[in-house]
């Protein structure tokens, strides 16, 4: 994992994708499994059902080549049927019933899994969609000439060149301030616009964004005066509301806060 946060391991994808497969695996063997036993339960029934009724209701008389069915005649016969019909009726359809519901159960439990498990997919498709746009903008933000702009802007804070007038400053000045702020308003376009997941830019980025915003803040407010235009930067602006309250998550997440590593530290 690099210094933004993000998992540099290949591996680590198709491991995902790997476990999300096994599981898939996992429940249709299970749902064949399941099957398979509701299939030798009905078979076992109705065996069951015929030498029961065989032997305690015929007495073991009934059989297609017995002296009994073939001497008897047809209203014996057909009586003899009709009761194999019924006995048969009345003991395999609760089993059959039931056998069904188990069934339909295992159909609405394998459409359950396969719902979560198209969920996961797309949660992970969304994250590395999220992951991708985070890589491309912060390449962008580290680039030679953003760096070199946002250097510039914290060393005029750090001297108090800042809080001189904007018309005042040299015309470095005013191209480092144009460059960050171009690309900070950029990114708030881009946030505001769902494009890419802002809780996972402002982890990274909310020093940068505020340090920036407040380097920055007199240039833009001198801008919207000259030229009338109130929503000069104003994605920049809002980004830095945004960015103002966000704290670093992962040590509380590690179950170490803040306060603990700085005492350590110390």
């Amino acid at each position: 994992m690099d210094q933004n946060g993000i998992d540099q391991h290949p591996g680590a994808g198709r491991r995902h994708i790997m476990s999300l497969h096994l599981r898939t695996q996992r429940w249709t063997s299970v749902a064949l499994l399941v099957a398979a036993i509701i299939l030798l339960v009905i078979v076992a029934s109705i065996g069951l059902v015929s030498l029961t009724y065989h032997d305690l209701v015929l007495g073991g008389r009934w059989a297609l080549h017995s002296e009994w069915l073939h001497g008897a005649d047809i209203q014996s016969r057909a009586a003899a049927l009709g009761q194999l019909g019924d006995y048969f009726g009345g003991t395999l359809n609760p089993i059959l019933s039931f056998c069904g519901f188990l069934v339909l159960l295992v159909t609405v439990v394998l459409q359950r899994r396969q719902l979560e498990e198209g969920t996961r997919q797309l949660e992970q498709a969304t994250r590395a969609i999220d992951l991708e746009a985070f890589v491309r903008v912060s390449d962008t933000l580290n680039a030679p000439g953003g760096l070199a702009a946002r250097e510039h802007m914290l060393g005029m804070a750090r001297d108090g060149r800042t809080a001189l007038p904007p018309d005042q400053w040299a015309a470095a000045d005013l191209q480092a301030a144009h460059t960050v702020a171009r690309q900070f308003d950029l990114v708030g376009v881009l946030i505001e616009g769902r494009l890419f997941d802002a809780n996972l830019f402002l982890r990274s980025w909310h020093h940068a964004v505020v340090a920036g915003w407040e380097a920055c803040e007199p240039w833009v407010r001198h801008h919207r005066a000259q030229s009338g235009d109130g929503g000069f930067m104003r994605h920049f602006e809002e980004l830095c509301v945004l960015a103002r309250p966000c704290r670093p998550v992962v040590p509380e997440r590690l179950g170490v806060t803040l306060a603990d590593a700085a005492a350590r530290d110390t």
